[in-house]
């Protein structure tokens, strides 16, 4: 779709306003009644945990204390939520322990103190066995876990999940939970050795959308599959709430912790906005024969969808009584919304980084491979990135404020036609989950000539490029881009024109002094799209030969 902008009223680490969101949902008549009592606690474990934990701790102390990052000072108190010190953690050099405080609060912004009785759960995902233990611990005192490495080799990002149920939930059983990664010292690009082949429904024209279900790990002859939409523009699962609650009900192959804290998604292309709860649970995709499973991450099961006037200013009561029926996997980088309480925060929840199999997932290359579709099909999803050959690749610049991303690639958009416009250089995003080209600039900078007033529901900022306009794209750099093409506005599309091309005035925000073209999914019909997110590569390949329109 496009980047997410939501406010989720629980903030993980710059919370501006904190709101018991379900009472403000009870009084407005919106609040759900379909809370499951019962405790979420699997009778059956995770697919990325081993059965059995090692039984001996390494015996090296550490040459080095593991490096951290810096930890955001919340300026209100979190709810229904645990919060990591630092918010993430590099593996030492050598063997020795990870040490990371974590606080939980209720859904008041009361912390809560774990005990014998009521302990702080964890779960550790995505390392080789054996070099990292315990993978299933509690903390029991105090705010402090403690793990031990043993030096080994950690090919990909590591995610630890946390929970502890909240006695003073609003409705229900219910719980404050969080996620954190524990990163490597070196990420690997090495391809992987096992990778899946996820059957695309639907394809450019259209949205891409696959088969998929959330909350099993072990969906074969359980899970009713459902159409999800794959997105690159924006970040975090998406599914409704009651599919979520039938996965929480099966205590042989369900596995979803949950409820935790409320939450609202907002899309910006259309200022479409979803209120709903955070769950941890697996995202599950329907391959050809199988199905391909992630570790559990923090996704937004949704009860409520309306339009809003602006993502910019999200209601924390949802003005409408709409029931919400949305599957969606947002699989973006450099996608975190920045807003308030916004839980979608971390690659930690970009479902298609965290893959996983009997190997705990240290076999597969995380990342994804998006084709252009062959010619009397629909093309596949590859998931887990076996080879780079044949790709134009750029490597990302990493992003400190959300350790483990990466900044968005280099690009830029010109208007060769008009007079005196120049090319604007900034960033690109590559959105298959819009069919327009939204191109980010201040008003006072849109060349003369090229914008046109138009409706909103044709964009939501109400201007668009003017007809008869030529456009020219480059993703990467200039002189050595990754992807670049030409077209003009109004005339028939083909190839990797877009059906409309929206201007968005940045005066005033973060992104004033940032061009930034956001392509649309229709390059889609001239290139595959690579993205490998342990170690930041993105790369796109031509079709060959071009399709018609393509360059």
């Amino acid at each position: 779709m496009r980047k997410a902008m939501g406010f989720k009223w629980n903030g993980l680490a710059a919370l501006a306003v904190a709101i018991t969101l379900a009472g403000v949902l009870s009084s407005a008549g919106c609040n759900s009644s379909s809370n499951n009592n019962s405790s979420p606690t699997p009778t059956a474990t995770a697919s990325a945990a081993p059965t059995q934990a090692p039984t001996q701790a390494p015996t090296q102390v550490p040459t080095q204390a593991p490096t951290q990052s810096p930890t955001p000072i919340p300026t209100a108190t979190p709810l229904d939520q645990i919060i990591f010190s630092p918010t993430a953690t590099t593996l030492p050099n050598g063997a020795g322990v990870i040490t990371i405080d974590l606080n939980a609060f209720d859904s008041h912004g009361n912390p809560l103190t774990p005990s014998s009785s009521s302990p702080i759960n964890v779960a550790v995902y995505g390392a080789p066995s054996g070099t990292i233990t315990p993978i299933n611990t509690t903390v029991t005192s105090g705010s402090t876990l403690t793990l031990n490495y043993s030096g080994g080799a950690v090919p990909n990002n590591v995610t630890i999940n946390a929970w502890i149920e909240d006695p003073n939930y609003p409705s229900g059983t219910g719980y404050a939970i969080g996620q954190t990664l524990v990163l490597p010292q070196n990420a690997s690009c090495a391809a992987s050795t096992q990778s899946y082949s996820v059957p695309l429904t639907s394809t450019v024209p259209g949205t891409l959308m696959v088969n998929g279900a959330a909350g099993y790990t072990s969906p074969s002859g359980v899970a009713t599959p459902a159409a999800y939409t794959v997105d690159t523009g924006s970040l975090g699962t998406i599914v409704p709430e009651s599919e979520i609650k039938t996965a929480q009900n099966d205590t042989v192959n369900g596995y979803v912790i949950g409820p935790g804290p409320q939450g609202v998604t907002c899309y910006d292309s259309d200022n479409l906005a979803f209120w709903g709860k955070y769950y941890l649970a697996p995202v599950d995709v329907q391959l050809s024969n199988g199905w391909a499973t992630t570790t559990p991450i923090m996704m937004l099961a949704v009860q409520y969808s309306c339009k809003v006037s602006s993502c910019a200013n999200v209601p924390a009561t949802p003005p409408c009584s709409t029931a919400a029926s949305l599957h969606y996997i947002g699989v973006g980088y450099d996608r975190e919304s920045g807003t308030p309480g916004e839980l979608f925060e971390s690659p930690a929840q970009n479902a298609f980084l965290h893959v996983t199999d009997a190997n705990n997932g240290t076999d597969i290359g995380q990342g994804y491979i998006l084709p252009s579709p062959p010619a009397g099909g629909n093309g596949a999803i590859t998931l887990g990135i076996n080879s780079t050959t044949g790709y134009n690749t750029n490597n990302l610049t990493p992003d400190s404020t959300h350790p483990g991303d990466f900044q968005l690639v280099s690009g830029s958009f010109s208007f060769p036609d008009l007079p005196s416009a120049p090319q604007f250089s900034g960033r690109a995003i590559f959105d298959v989950g819009i069919d327009s080209m939204l191109l980010k600039l201040p008003i006072a900078q849109w060349p003369s000539g090229s914008s046109t007033s138009v409706p909103t529901t044709t964009c939501s900022s109400g201007y668009q490029v003017s007809s008869n306009v030529k456009i020219s794209v480059v993703v990467g750099s200039p002189s050595n881009p990754l992807a670049s093409y030409s077209f003009t506005t109004g005339g028939t599309q083909s190839g990797p024109a877009p059906n409309n091309e929206c201007w968005q005035d940045t005066t005033g925000t973060s992104l004033a002094s940032t061009p930034i073209v956001n392509t649309g999914r229709n390059p889609l019909n001239c290139y595959s799209y690579l993205y490998q997110g342990q170690c930041g590569l993105v790369g796109f390949q031509p079709m060959t030969p071009p399709p018609a329109g393509c360059p």
